[in-house]
């Protein structure tokens, strides 16, 4: 990094703070409407030349088996709907039911890796995505007045969001296919 140049008199950066291009990594992170209520698995995906690529998921909660098929369809939107490269690694915070998915992601040779916990910035690209889709449902969902209904209708509104995220992105084709 800059500092560690500065300090130490380094030649060269670290070859993690050169802008490096991890095709195939997608960072994943829940979201919650209320502590205990909804739940919806949100993606982040980079690759070069801004292109990027979100979803969410909706899940039933956080247990291992909701988090599990959650990551399937996960990896099955990215992989076959949006053409992109095969996943190979998933990066996500020390969220106990992502890290019971270890097995499942092992088996289909994906490595789960995870931060320490309790630092959002370690997470960086599944927070920010996640606040953008959470304040773009917020917007979509303005008319709507009866609180039930909002709470009911919150984690399909994510998902939408997270398509138009992706697909208001400029490298997207005209058959909505990412270049």
């Amino acid at each position: 990094c800059p500092a560690c140049v500065e300090s130490s008199a380094r030649g060269i950066q670290h070859r993690k703070c050169q802008d490096m291009v991890q095709v195939g990594r997608i960072w994943i992170d829940i979201q919650e409407l209320n502590k205990g209520d909804k739940y919806v698995l949100v993606s982040f995906y980079k690759l070069d030349n801004d292109e990027r690529a979100s979803y969410a998921v909706p899940i039933a909660n956080k247990t291992q088996e909701a988090v599990e098929d959650g990551i399937r369809e996960l990896l099955l939107c990215i992989e076959y709907l949006m053409k992109l490269p095969i996943v190979s690694r998933i990066h996500s915070d020390l969220e106990s039911s992502i890290v019971r998915a270890k097995n499942m992601l092992q088996h289909r040779w994906i490595k789960l890796t995870t931060n320490q916990g309790h630092d959002p910035a370690g997470n960086g690209p599944a927070e920010f995505i996640g606040g953008e889709l959470c304040r773009s449902s917020r917007k979509v969902m303005y008319h709507i007045t009866d609180r039930i209904t909002k709470r009911r209708l919150w984690p399909y509104a994510m998902t939408w969001s997270s398509w138009t995220y992706t697909f208001s992105n400029p490298s997207v084709s005209q058959t909505g296919r990412i270049r």
